[in-house]
């Protein structure tokens, strides 16, 4: 939740300095539903390491156009690429990965409001737990359908 609320503090700066003339592109993108990291999941190490050979690589510090999309969809990349790095130099417990996974579950939609390459951020996102699969103790993931039915308590516990 720290992450988004600096991200809508830097919307708010963005949204200051640039003029779209009100055009904000959303992202078109289909969504995805984390498939990779299940494929993941139940794979071992080789089968992981020639999964990665063959995802799409993503420029985390390519080109940004001076539009408020391009922008905050840069400092969303940025983000969630230091966020791989730091789990990359974790060792995580069960429990610890499960969290990330759920952590990465809540911030799949809400980042796609920030950034006009969604898929870029979704592959982002995907390292995230394949790195903490990697760095686990006991690399146990949660069934998709209970991350659902916990946020969903989540958001109705807010409303």
């Amino acid at each position: 939740v720290l992450f988004l609320d600096r991200l809508s503090m830097a919307e708010a700066e963005v949204v200051q300095l640039i003029d779209d003339g009100g055009e904000r592109s959303s992202s078109s993108a289909p969504a995805s539903d984390g498939g990779q990291q299940q494929f993941m999941a139940g794979a071992g190490s080789l089968q992981r390491n020639v999964a990665r050979l063959f995802t799409e690589k993503v420029k985390i510090f390519g080109e940004v156009r001076f539009t408020q999309a391009s922008v905050l969809s840069a400092v969303a990349r940025v983000g969630v690429k230091s966020l791989v790095e730091c789990v990359r130099l974790q060792t995580v417990s069960r429990a610890g990965l499960q969290q990330l996974q759920l952590d990465v579950h809540f911030l799949r939609p809400q980042l796609r409001r920030f950034s006009s390459a969604a898929a870029s951020v979704d592959s982002l996102l995907d390292e995230v737990v394949g790195a903490a699969m990697e760095r686990s103790v006991e690399p146990t993931l949660l069934e998709p359908g209970l991350l659902d039915r916990i946020l969903d308590s989540y958001a109705k516990s807010r409303e």
